[in-house]
């Protein structure tokens, strides 16, 4: 049934958001959580950074942990923090990430003068008088992009939580977990060291969880259960990225779908180990492949004859 084929690809999508909960990053969510309740309680700032490669759920977690903490702010009768979420790599100047936040905060402009943005909120965050009441939690994604091109805006972001009246929770987010080496010891020797929260590559058995799970919405089986765990061990043992799991299975799905429309049994079915073997092959080509790809066409033909 083509709808049933539409609605499995739809949960295996990797911009779907599991409707019953992300599993597998509880520990993570749970001390980003009460790293953001600790300063909403304390009316202070804070820095945090989120490490990991790709694909090991550092996006989706950090979302969910920012609508636990409005649901928490608000039964505790507290003010809800405002949010911003800035990708860094959809800056036009890394410096316009000051400007965003400013506008967050509703400042007057004609009281600024001729203060750039950054030095607007540096003497906002300096004096009782002008820091604003509300909190504000801002989640900088991609923040690889900061760190390999503007380490300067990068320092003077992480330094305005270090403001005596400052009133941001920043959370950043990185892919590469080495690049914290290189700016953090900078970050320290200006007194203001985030906490870092690093993301591990998924397992072989989490990445199996979190495939079951997203099928769960379904009323039907839709894998042999040893082709997902085929997958689940193959992207383990590649880069435990969840991203390309689920491009995977999605790509199985599809395999499954082309099969049925040439055969002549249209019979009820399911995605076997077959299929993923096929679509696992497309994206973890054998080393040797991809090196005579990678050679000149003339190259190619001698050495596979």
């Amino acid at each position: 049934d083509p709808a049933q084929m539409q609605a499995v690809k739809e949960a295996l999508h990797v911009a779907t958001t599991p409707s019953c909960g992300l599993v597998c990053r509880d520990d993570e969510q749970r001390r980003v959580f009460e790293f953001c309740k600790a300063c909403v309680q304390q009316e202070r700032a804070g820095s945090l950074y989120v490490c990991g490669c790709p694909g090991t759920g550092k996006t989706l977690s950090i979302s969910k942990v920012k609508q636990s903490v409005s649901r928490w702010a608000d039964e505790m009768g507290m003010e809800t923090p405002d949010d911003l979420s800035i990708n860094c790599t959809n800056l036009g100047n890394t410096s316009d990430i000051f400007g965003k936040i400013l506008e967050k905060f509703q400042v007057r402009k004609k009281a600024s003068g001729k203060l750039s943005p950054l030095q607007q909120l540096q003497r906002m965050f300096s004096h009782k008088e002008s820091a604003p009441r509300r909190m504000l939690l801002v989640v900088v994604d991609e923040m690889d992009y900061l760190i390999t091109r503007d380490r300067a805006v990068l320092h003077d972001l992480f330094m305005l939580t270090t403001l005596q009246f400052s009133r941001c929770i920043l959370i950043g987010i990185a892919n590469a977990i080495d690049l914290a080496d290189r700016f953090l010891p900078k970050l320290e020797s200006l007194n203001c060291k985030p906490l870092v929260i690093t993301f591990r590559a998924y397992s072989k058995d989490q990445i199996s969880n979190i495939i079951n799970h997203r099928l769960k919405v379904l009323e039907y089986d839709v894998f042999e259960p040893m082709a997902i765990e085929f997958c689940a061990r193959k992207v383990a043992a590649a880069t435990g990225d969840m991203r390309k799991a689920l491009g995977v299975c999605r790509s199985a799905v599809e395999i499954f779908e082309s099969g049925l429309q040439d055969s002549s049994d249209k019979g009820a079915g399911v995605v076997t180990f077959d299929h993923m073997d096929i679509a696992l092959s497309k994206v973890f080509k054998p080393a040797v492949v991809n090196n005579i790809l990678c050679l000149p066409q003339h190259q190619q033909v001698k050495t596979v004859s």
